[in-house]
């Protein structure tokens, strides 16, 4: 069984600028246990434990709608939490750029899953990356220097990248954090490779 989720990967710069923010917000808020930049990327699907048919089959489907897709253009612009405001889950990056085509193709993507019995993911979809999850109420100090944080970095754009392909990613749950391998790429216009 292999943990699987379809991913957009970010170019080495966009990790390099998210790995600054990363050690500065660390700084400020040694408190939060901060994400590994290296790790960062955009997740358009997750699907669980899958056997190798099923795998084979995100696979196929993967591969089906990047043949119609074309490269985007994307940012990392801004910060902001998801949970309530005095209690955050998830501190996040947003992301811009050419979201309304990302939009359609992940909806493709989901459509193309569906058709080989892959359920819809309940929550609506919302592009981010992940830079924390919070699993402790922060105190007034913490809570205040976050606020501030991410009032500085409200639409600030990070960093930009164009991405030309999807990935089918493995995620092996591990301490410290998850570690992930790149199962296939699969490359807008059809070009796929492992």
């Amino acid at each position: 069984m292999t943990r699987t989720f379809i991913a957009l990967e970010l170019s080495d710069e966009v990790h390099v600028a998210l790995r600054h923010t990363l050690e500065r917000l660390a700084r400020a808020l040694p408190a939060i246990h901060w994400v590994d930049a290296a790790s960062l990327h955009l997740t358009l699907a997750f699907l669980g434990e899958l056997d190798d048919a099923r795998l084979a089959a995100v696979t196929e489907a993967t591969e089906l709608v990047v043949r119609g897709a074309v490269p985007l253009r994307l940012e990392v612009v801004g910060m902001g939490t998801f949970g309530s405001e005095r209690a955050p889950r998830v501190i996040w990056a947003g992301i811009g750029g050419h979201t309304h085509q990302l939009l359609v193709l992940r909806e493709e993507l989901v459509q193309a899953l569906e058709a080989r019995g892959f359920a819809r993911e309940a929550l609506p979809f919302s592009p981010h990356l992940t830079l924390a999850r919070v699993k402790d109420r922060l105190d007034d100090a913490t809570h205040a220097r976050l606020r501030s944080s991410l009032q500085s970095q409200y639409q600030v754009k990070l960093a930009g990248w164009e991405t030309d392909h999807l990935a089918v990613m493995k995620s092996e749950l591990a301490r410290p954090a998850a570690r992930y391998t790149r199962l296939r790429v699969c490359g807008f216009g059809g070009d796929a490779r492992p």
